[in-house]
């Protein structure tokens, strides 16, 4: 992954404000009364001697980076709101998507900060980029890489409908039957094979519903997810089961529903004679996944 430009100007800035404060230091200032915060975060780190080492770099670069990004929302605030007005979109939902999208990235681009510099770590960004993220893809479009990051980010959330006459979908990390509500997609006709970003339960009809909903082609869930969507986990008929206490709090397993159906079958159908693909999961700082993905092969 390229370094953002942006990290070496702010690298010059966060040595520019340490000198500074060194400076001041020297005078034996109070405080800087230009900016009172980064003061006041300077001299923590200070104390803690970790100013000018890695994490304290790092913590310094991120209240900047942060600073900045709010500072550029609030420059181009008159531009979003028209932007905002022209696509009939709330302002004030956008405005709190942008602050939270900017702590996000802000959080990321200096994520070092949270690794112990004692010891020899490596950061969440460094180890997946070993990871050959890119077997993943198969066009390489960005609709392909947003969904598949979803599916990454959520595993358990889809939903599979077993029937083409069934109304609702089922998923195997949730014991009911899930259903899309019309009223929010009225011209849309889904596959049997979905995502779904969240589900909530109804008071109105006490049914679960799903909302930000997408059609997912099977192969993306055979490739990123092959330790569930694999021949031995589907079965012909596997019931979904809930575990209910008795009067006597003994454990008695009551079946919700069983898998199978026309649109089930076509699955286990495809997974039978659809070998798994070489997966960016075979790497060897997982071999326990890579050692059971190697075993589905055989």
């Amino acid at each position: 992954m390229d370094r953002p430009k942006i990290l070496d100007e702010i690298d010059i800035i966060v040595n520019d404000r340490i000198f500074k404060f060194k400076e001041i230091k020297k005078l034996n200032l109070k405080d800087d009364p230009v900016d009172i915060n980064m003061w006041n975060l300077m001299s923590k780190l200070f104390n803690s001697n970790k100013l000018e080492n890695k994490n304290g770099k790092e913590e310094i670069k991120f209240n900047i980076l942060k600073e900045k990004i709010k500072k550029d929302l609030e420059l181009n605030e008159i531009k979003i709101k028209v932007w905002c007005d022209n696509n009939l979109i709330n302002y004030e939902l956008i405005q709190q998507f942008l602050i939270r999208l900017g702590q996000i990235v802000s959080n990321y681009l200096t994520i070092e900060k949270n690794i112990d510099s004692d010891f020899e770590e490596e950061s969440p960004v460094q180890w997946v980029n070993k990871i050959n993220l890119y077997k993943f893809l198969k066009t390489n479009n960005i609709k392909e890489k947003i969904i598949k990051s979803f599916i990454l980010g959520k595993s358990l959330n889809y939903g599979i409908k077993l029937d083409f006459n069934k109304e609702y979908y089922n998923s195997w990390s949730i014991n009911k039957n899930l259903y899309i509500q019309k009223n929010i997609f009225p011209q849309l006709s889904f596959s049997h094979i979905i995502f779904y970003y969240n589900s909530i339960s109804s008071p109105n009809d006490d049914k679960t519903y799903l909302n930000f909903v997408n059609d997912i082609e099977l192969d993306y869930y055979t490739t990123c997810l092959p330790h569930i969507f694999n021949k031995n986990i589907f079965k012909k008929i596997r019931p979904f089961i809930k575990r209910e206490f008795n009067k006597n709090n003994l454990i008695i397993n009551k079946t919700i529903h069983e898998t199978n159906g026309s649109n089930y079958d076509q699955i286990v159908y495809f997974l039978n004679n659809n070998s798994i693909g070489q997966s960016p999961w075979e790497n060897e700082d997982m071999p326990s996944l890579s050692d059971y993905l190697k075993k589905l092969r055989k």
